[in-house]
Parts: C-alpha cells; structure tokens; sequence
C-alpha cells in the first residue's frame, strides 16, 4: 500500500522583525512587534551537534500554530502546524487537521498527513496508526508491515513491540514476523538486549529469548510505574523497603545494584552520567556534579537546558558557568553561558563571552547577530549596527537584518550618528 502525495508546502519568508535575532535563547532580544502577534519560542530541535551549532531550528508558534525557524536563514516551515516534533532520520512528524504526516528536513510535506496517530522513525520504519489500526511504514509512506496491531511501538535493536487483537504484546521482525511471544500484559522497548515486562503489579527485565534476567524487586507492591529502559548498560527500577518506603535504584545487566545506592529521583544515563537526586553521577556511582555545585531544589535532567525553559536565568548561568569551567573550548557551552548571561541582565559578561568566540573564531553568524542584538540591549547602537552591517556582508539576503539596519539609519541619523 502506497501514500500518495497529495500537495507540497510553499515557504514563504515572512519578514518579522520580532525574528531578528532568535537563537539558542530568548527573553527580551526581540524587535517590536507592531502586529502584536503572538510568537512564542517552545522549543529548539539540533539538526547537527557540531560545535558551532550551525543548524539549530526553533519550534515557534504564532497564532497557534507551530513552524520551524532557523536564526541563519529564515523560516524553514511556515507556522501551519498543530504539532511539530523532532526530527529523527531525517523526518518529523507533522499533525494538520488531527491528522498527522511527516516532513524532511527541507521542511516539504513528504508523507501526507492522513494518519490517525504517528510514531518517530527508528531504524527506517515507523509505527503509524490508519483506520484504527497500527502498521509499519518506510521513509516514503510505504506500508511496509499492513495495519493490524491495537498498539505497537519503535523498532530498538531489530525488533518492536506489538499487540496484536486479543492477545497479549509480542516482538516482531521487520518483515512483520513474530519473533518472541509473551505472556505479559506490559512490555519495553529492547535496549542493551533487555525489556522490562509487567508481572503482575512488578517488573523486570527479559533478554531477547524471553528469558528473565533481572528478577522484579517490588514483591506485591500495588502503585509501581514502569522502569526506565536500559541506557548505557543500566536500567533503573524502583524498590519497596521494609518501612514500605519506595527508592529507585540503578542496576546493570546481572541486576547489581549500582553501588548499593538508592535515590528518591533518577533519570538514565546519558553519555556517561546520570541524574539522581540533585546532582550528576557518574557509573561508579560517585557524584562529579552534587547539589554544591548545582541550585538547591535543581530538579531537571538535561542540565541548564530546563532552566532556560523555566527562565530561572541566574541558575542556567551556574549550571554552564559550571560546564564552562569542565569544558573551557566546548563553544556550545560558552556560547550557552553568554545566552545565561545576557537574559540574566549580565550584558557585559555575555558580550565579553561573544566577542572572544567571535575574535577565536570570525564569521558565524548566529554569532555576528548575537552580538548586535546584545549591543542593542546594552543600547550601543553604534556597534550594534556595525555588527548587523558584519551579519549582512555574511549573508546578503537576511531581510529581517536589513530592515533592522533601516531602523537604525533612522535612527542614528535623527540622533545625528
């Protein structure tokens, strides 16, 4: 079964001077807005994780609706969308009308929005959900495995979970065959080669043959959630002490617990450190980022990125300060503590940050316009032009820099600059 294109997006740069100057971080860095619409920034997708952050995307919406904006170049996606997500081999998932659909990374409507539901691509399939029921589809809307399942989920390491009608989850190939039955009526995705399953109120771990291999923990405890799959060698589970209090512990493949620690908040490993309780361990379990070092009360899982999301400013600035001071040639981090810096009303540290990067490496945009903007809150207007004039030898056909500078000619000239 074929999905048919049934039309494609025009993109069409709108020229906002309120986007002047959007990038990693917003508060105050905006242009009047003489329309007064709403345009609010949720979110950013990374296209790249190269160190100069070339490619960011910014979710925004306006007038409820979501597209996605790139600081260098303009409007990738037009603001027609219920939902955006992020991208993952190369496609989003796109929700218009509550349908959803896909788009690639040029921003064209590649997969037509006609479905009822639609997962992230993993491993070149998605799992999509047409007239009631889940299938497979490829990169090109091809159904790939035919719509049958009441639930499924992503493939993670060759397989995915399935429920097919009446029954209980299974695992299947990508050739829609069924791999691994089970008797469970809740199961994981495979990561590390293990899943978690439900027995009964508890969970724990099976291995591809369907063999448990991590015994649950919580004996008749009645309010367990699911653990965390397994990341980087460890899962977490949650167990029930004698004085019936609950904690969640990291453990490895052979259901070691992790140092015998036991937290009260825990998140997966990433890249070699975890979240618990307040702080950052590493996986001998020894804490490399504690709550000294951290705001008290911190309670986020990707670092300072939450606290830009909460626009709790003066703790983003410690966490990168922090990260700064590990990583003193990571550019996404100064360049993260200059964005802390100037939403913290620290103009003169943010400016110093963003003019060593620009001295150490000239001619990134994002950077050049970074620092006009920031002149123009410290109300240097001088320099800030003079730094739009650089973003416009960098890229000629930035209309929203342009109309800026049309401002600022009026302006200075009334001021007799």
């Amino acid at each position: 079964m074929k999905i048919i294109m049934k039309r494609s997006i025009s993109l069409i740069v709108v020229v906002l001077l309120i986007l002047i100057s959007l990038s990693a971080c917003s508060k105050n860095d905006t242009a009047p807005n003489p329309e007064n619409k709403e345009v609010s920034l949720e979110n950013k997708q990374q296209e790249s994780k190269g160190k100069t952050n070339r490619n960011y995307l910014f979710l925004v919406r306006k007038d409820r609706k979501y597209g996605l904006y790139n600081p260098e170049s303009g409007w990738l996606v037009e603001p027609e969308y219920e939902y955006i997500g992020p991208f993952s081999e190369e496609r989003a998932v796109v929700k218009k009308d509550d349908r959803y659909g896909y788009i690639d990374k040029s921003g064209r409507l590649v997969i037509d929005v006609i479905f009822d539901f639609a997962q992230d691509f993993s491993e070149g399939l998605a799992a999509v959900r047409f007239n009631g029921k889940y299938g497979y589809i490829d990169k090109d809307g091809n159904f790939v495995i035919e719509p049958q399942y009441e639930h499924a989920g992503s493939f993670s390491e060759g397989v995915a979970k399935v429920e097919p009608p009446n029954e209980l989850w299974s695992y299947i190939s990508k050739d829609g065959k069924t791999v691994l039955e089970t008797d469970y009526a809740l199961v994981g995705d495979f990561h590390d080669g293990l899943a978690y399953v439900q027995v009964s109120y508890t969970y724990g771990y099976i291995d591809k043959r369907g063999k448990m291999v991590i015994e649950p923990k919580t004996p008749g405890y009645t309010q367990d959630l699911p653990p965390y799959d397994f990341s980087e060698g460890f899962g977490i589970m949650k167990i029930e002490k004698e004085d019936d209090t609950i904690v969640r512990v990291f453990v490895d493949k052979n259901g070691e617990i992790l140092g015998g620690l036991e937290f009260n908040i825990a998140y997966p490993f990433s890249e070699g450190l975890a979240y618990a309780d307040g702080g950052y361990i590493d996986q001998t379990g020894r804490y490399v980022l504690t709550e000294a070092d951290l705001p008290p009360d911190s309670r986020f899982s990707r670092g300072g990125k939450l606290f830009f999301e909460l626009k709790r400013y003066e703790e983003a600035v410690k966490v990168y300060e922090k990260l700064v001071s590990r990583n003193p040639d990571d550019l996404n981090y100064r360049y993260k503590l200059a964005c802390a810096y100037g939403l913290n009303n620290e103009q003169e540290k943010s400016i110093e940050i963003l003019e060593d990067i620009n001295k150490k490496t000239p001619g990134m945009l994002y950077i050049v316009k970074k620092l006009g903007h920031a002149y123009d809150q410290r109300k240097d207007f001088r320099k800030a032009r003079a730094y739009f004039n650089y973003a416009i030898r960098l890229d000629p056909n930035d209309t929203l820099i342009r109309s800026r500078l049309e401002e600022y000619s009026k302006y200075l000239s009334y001021l007799g600059y």
